[in-house]
């Protein structure tokens, strides 16, 4: 008697296609494991520069792959601004407005391999994401840069190592970065503690306390700029979640999200921005909306 065992694999395939409101560095970032490159800002403050455009997000047997085109303008619509000179609220000091667009078209692409504990990733983008963040320390992605690294997580341990690289033969090459991430949870309470080697003793500390099943505290400490704070609550009911986030740089942001099983309805307003040497012409409120399907 012969016996014949037949074996099938079935291979969970799952994307997200968003149009509109998206990330300005989403599909960059998503592939960024080592987190070597910053996130894309708008002006000083931890707020994602968003943009319009259209992101895709898809995961199949390990492999997530994340792609994006940017459009030339920001989520409030502006494509530029002015040339001349502004005085920053801030410092009292002149300066010229640039003459650049804020937001260019572009496009990106980001990957990741998990392994069991072992993960893999790159990422690449055409062009910058938001040239209103180039000031400063807050830069985001540049033209023609791309990114490389692996994680590995040790239980509560993760370490990771990542390097970058730039079209540009006039940018330097920066070193491997190396990054410690430790997780810890007592009850409620959640902290993650960071440490970099580049900068040197850059640390990065987040903490999360759940006051009940629908709210939810949280804070951020950032050494990186001269240990900036930011504080978010966060409260869901339901198929609704709204946050409300006050940014290192005094301002407030805040979003609802509705979830409507394999979609979700996005609506949020970003606070206004003052005039700095980061961003020059300043920002005027805005509101953004994003409807994301699943398929």
């Amino acid at each position: 008697m012969i016996l014949k065992t037949q074996v099938q694999l079935l291979w969970l395939v799952t994307s997200v296609f968003t149009v509109g409101s998206i990330d300005a560095d989403g599909a960059f970032q998503a592939g960024d494991v080592a987190g070597v490159v910053a996130n894309t800002t708008e002006s000083v403050s931890s707020t994602s520069s968003s943009v319009y455009g259209i992101h895709y997000a898809g995961t199949v047997a390990g492999l997530s792959v994340t792609a994006q085109v940017n459009a030339g303008s920001d989520a409030a619509g502006s494509t530029g601004v002015t040339a001349g000179t502004a005085d920053s609220a801030s410092t009292g000091v002149l300066f010229t407005a640039p003459t650049t667009a804020t937001s260019v078209k572009s496009t990106q692409i980001g990957a990741t391999y998990n392994f069991n504990d072992l993960t893999v990733g790159y990422s690449y983008a055409s062009a910058m994401a938001d040239t209103a963040s180039k000031s400063g320390t807050h830069d985001g992605i540049h033209e023609g840069q791309s990114a490389f690294g692996v994680s590995y997580a040790f239980g509560d341990l993760v370490v990771t190592a990542g390097k970058v690289s730039y079209k540009d033969a006039t940018t330097a090459t920066t070193d491997t970065v190396v990054s410690a991430t430790y997780t810890m949870n007592v009850e409620a309470l959640t902290v993650v503690a960071q440490l970099d080697n580049s900068p040197s003793g850059d640390y990065q500390i987040d903490l999360s306390y759940a006051l009940s099943d629908a709210l939810t505290l949280s804070s951020e400490i950032d050494s990186t700029t001269g240990k900036d704070t930011t504080l978010v609550v966060t409260y869901t009911t339901g198929d609704m979640s709204a946050s409300v986030a006050n940014q290192d740089d005094a301002t407030t942001d805040a979003s609802v999200t509705l979830d409507y099983g394999n979609a979700d309805l996005t609506i949020g307003r970003v606070g206004e921005r003052s005039v700095s040497l980061a961003n020059p012409t300043g920002s005027a409120e805005y509101t953004h909306v994003s409807y994301r399907v699943a398929f």
